[in-house]
């Protein structure tokens, strides 16, 4: 038997059985449709949240801190913390690398309160001390203004004001103020600590009149709700604070900002000041917790797809086997004319091949035609599946503005070669039901 011969052959076949096959075809077509949308919608939001999660900051940078069990009293630190300590040393030691763009450590204004005033208007901020000089190296992107850092001149993040709240009128600000160029208060109160309670120190109030100079680029991250102060200054401060000298050499900073020369050698050094115990926070390593949790997601719901898909295939292996009934006496004829076990074999694998095939085809015809309707006009529904909340701080902006069901070329590929191999598969035990009747049986079957 030829291949034009098998293709003849199954072509008449099916043809003759319309209302069954066109029956067999769409559950095989509602099983490929469910893999590629199912796999689709993950794909859709996978792209979505990847895009988000990229304006946390390019993958060469690093911000390492200490564990919180290293950051507690002298005393009472453990023995694991002796040398696990963000000092000059450690920043010098790592600007000399040759992959290393730039390193800088930053400091919290802290033990205090911290208010931003602006008129009648007031929010609590946090004040965060950097070397002016290293900020527009290190990659903060700057949207508007210009990047100067004094002590009278402030750069902010773009949701500084996100939560000012109006004390005349005791309700939050709307719309957000902008106060680029403007001059604005910042307080700081000293406090004390009396009989386990916190009272505010007599003369302990200081107010800071600074200008607004910059606005940062919202990068989804906490510092967009930072206000960037100079470092000499943030010590100064926390000097007053805590009515004490503080010695980096031997407390530490409280941060350290890495901008590398690629993402290889920032890994590299990732690994390196982990393994020395500290803690490192990079958007690589964001990223790479969301792809491995897109990965199993699309696993599942590719599964849920494939439990349509099986129970299709259960359809056409009866399919198949009602057939072997009805062609008893053709299998007959057909061996008698010296049809061989493996031509009918192959003709009915051919079949619930094609019958897989051509559900995959379909299958796959309208899932894509499904996606370019939802892509055009209803995202808007399907926003809500994935509509991650955007806490403030947090690096992880929402996906509320819609999902997208992606389709690449290789998922309609693969659906319609997995429906086909489907089928061959399910057609596999009545083939061989079918080659193995005897002729003269076959011919004497009523």
């Amino acid at each position: 038997m030829t291949f034009f011969d098998l293709i003849y052959l199954v072509h008449g076949n099916l043809w003759r059985r319309k209302t069954r096959v066109l029956m067999t075809i769409g559950g095989v077509l509602i099983g490929s449709m469910a893999i590629i949308l199912l796999i689709a919608l993950g794909l859709g939001m996978q792209k979505n949240l990847m895009e988000s999660i990229g304006n946390l900051g390019d993958l060469t940078t690093l911000t390492v801190r200490v564990p919180a069990a290293c950051t507690l009293p002298l005393r009472e630190r453990p023995q694991s913390c002796q040398n696990v300590l963000l000092n000059p040393e450690l920043v010098e030691k790592i600007r000399a690398s040759s992959t290393v763009v730039e390193a800088s450590p930053q400091v919290f204004l802290k033990s205090s309160p911290a208010y931003l005033r602006y008129k009648n208007m007031e929010s609590n901020v946090v004040v965060v001390g950097v070397e002016p000089s290293r900020l527009a190296s290190l990659g903060y992107p700057l949207a508007r203004g210009e990047m100067v850092i004094t002590a009278g001149q402030v750069v902010i993040g773009p949701k500084v004001c996100e939560y000012m709240f109006d004390l005349r009128k005791r309700q939050p600000v709307q719309p957000q103020l902008d106060l680029l160029g403007e001059w604005v208060d910042l307080t700081i109160q000293r406090t004390i600590q009396t009989n386990d309670e916190v009272e505010a120190a007599e003369a302990g109030v200081r107010h800071l009149r600074v200008q607004v100079r910059g606005v940062l680029a919202e990068t989804g991250g906490a510092s967009d709700y930072m206000i960037y102060y100079p470092l000499s200054e943030v010590e100064r401060w926390t000097r007053w604070l805590t009515g004490k000298n503080i010695r980096r050499e031997v407390e530490g900073y409280d941060q350290i900002v890495i901008k590398m020369a690629d993402a290889a050698s920032a890994a590299e050094l990732d690994q390196a000041l982990t393994s020395a115990g500290y803690e490192v926070d990079a958007p690589r390593k964001v990223i790479e917790q969301f792809n491995r949790f897109f990965v199993s997601l699309q696993w599942m719901l590719g599964g849920i797809g494939a439990v349509a898909l099986l129970i299709s295939a259960f359809g056409i292996s009866n399919t198949m086997l009602m057939a072997i009934y009805e062609r008893t006496r053709e299998i007959g004829l057909l061996k008698s004319l010296g049809a061989k076990n493996s031509d009918i074999l192959a003709l009915f694998l051919a079949e619930a091949g094609a019958l897989g095939l051509m559900g995959g085809i379909l299958g796959a015809l309208l899932a894509v035609t499904l996606c370019a309707v939802v892509t055009q006009g209803g995202a808007g529904v399907l926003s809500q599946i994935d509509g991650f909340v955007s806490m403030p701080g947090i690096g992880i902006p929402g996906l509320n503005g819609g999902t997208t069901l992606l389709i690449p070329p290789w998922l309609v590929v693969f659906a319609i070669v997995f429906t086909a191999l489907t089928g061959v598969l399910s057609g596999i035990y009545p083939a061989i039901r079918a080659a193995s009747m005897q002729p003269l049986d076959a011919l004497r079957h009523e």
